[in-house]
């Protein structure tokens, strides 16, 4: 054993240095104590809860509400695909505190799944000579039906000092969907691309011909993105150009398309061909599906039938019992 090796001095930590540390542990410690947790590593994840009020009953308060019905266009009726918008302001003139406030809405007539009413949240407290708004969205699906609403407007009070109910009478319209018909045919068997047996303005079989198809929207709406496609199950009948866009059809506007057609000599002349006509049209209301079209052979097409359409939406509103209106029910005050 060496005597004479040197013995290693105690490190001395200044004072400084060991406030430093004793702070950093305190402040660790009490951080752990207030998230519960033994270590720092980064995020933490966010915890939320609801702290629910406690109500004490005293003096009863006294309720009334004003309600503000707005929708899209302003027309006062609420149409397919079209959102709305119901203010309702509850005002306290009571000498008690409302508490625990739920505003419920319910259809009394005419209950439609397709029509959507938003839910919304408790109010805690309404103090008294004290006002809350409280915004419901309205919404109107793509199958509403046309008719009467009678929606009971109640606001419900913790302790049971309810609001007398309010009633909004609100007046929904259907789709206006258009409404795509086939109007007619005409045959063209001369000229570049066509092959006739006879050039008579007839089809026969064997013949290649061109063919000029006509549709008429007849509904009340505009027909958007229209698209065709001509089809046929019998492998005796070749068709070409056989599907296209058309655009957008006004009500009561008449488009055509051109395709050319070969039934061979297969085929059975005493009989239609079996050729079919499909339409779709943007939200698929109004459109054709298979449509059977009566296209003859050895016969002349018959002349193409067009309607005389107007947009009548004065005539439909009057089916209508009226505009939306509000009833309101108030506490004496």
């Amino acid at each position: 054993m060496n005597l004479n090796k040197k013995r290693k001095k105690p490190r001395i930590l200044n004072s400084a240095f060991i406030h430093g540390v004793f702070t950093t542990v305190i402040l660790f410690s009490f951080h752990s104590i207030l998230t519960g947790q033994n270590s720092i590593n980064g995020k933490s994840p966010v915890t939320s809860f609801k702290i629910k009020p406690e109500y004490t009953r005293g003096l009863p308060p006294k309720l009334f509400a004003e309600l503000v019905f707005t929708d899209e266009n302003n027309n006062g009726i609420l149409e397919a695909m079209e959102k709305a918008s119901l203010t309702v302001k509850i005002t306290n003139k009571g000498d008690g505190t409302a508490q625990g406030l739920k505003l419920v809405i319910t259809d009394e007539e005419n209950t439609d799944i397709n029509l959507k009413i938003s839910t919304t949240k408790e109010v805690y407290f309404l103090y008294p000579e004290n006002s809350v708004d409280i915004d419901v969205v309205i919404t109107a699906g793509l199958d509403i039906l046309t008719a009467e609403h009678k929606l009971k407007i109640s606001v419900q009070e913790h302790f049971g000092y309810d609001m007398d109910p309010a009633f909004l009478v609100l007046n929904t319209l259907a789709y206006l969907k258009p409404e795509i018909i086939f109007s007619g045919y005409e045959i063209a068997d001369f000229g570049e691309g066509t092959a006739a047996i006879i050039e008579d303005g007839l089809l026969q079989p064997g013949e290649l011909v061109k063919m000029n198809l006509f549709v008429q929207n007849i509904g009340q709406n505009i027909a958007e993105n229209v698209y065709y496609k001509i089809h046929s199950d019998d492998p005796n009948v070749y068709i070409e150009d056989a599907e296209g866009e058309l655009g957008n059809i006004s009500i009561g506007e008449v488009k055509n398309f051109r395709i050319k057609i070969s039934p061979n000599k297969r085929i059975d002349p005493a009989k239609n061909l079996p050729i079919y006509l499909t339409v779709k049209v943007h939200k698929n209301k109004g459109g054709l599906d298979h449509f059977s079209l009566p296209i003859a052979m050895n016969q002349r097409p018959p002349k193409t039938e067009i309607l005389q359409v107007e947009a009548n939406f004065d005539k439909l509103k009057n089916r209508l019992p009226g505009l939306n209106t509000i009833q309101i029910n108030l506490q004496p005050i």
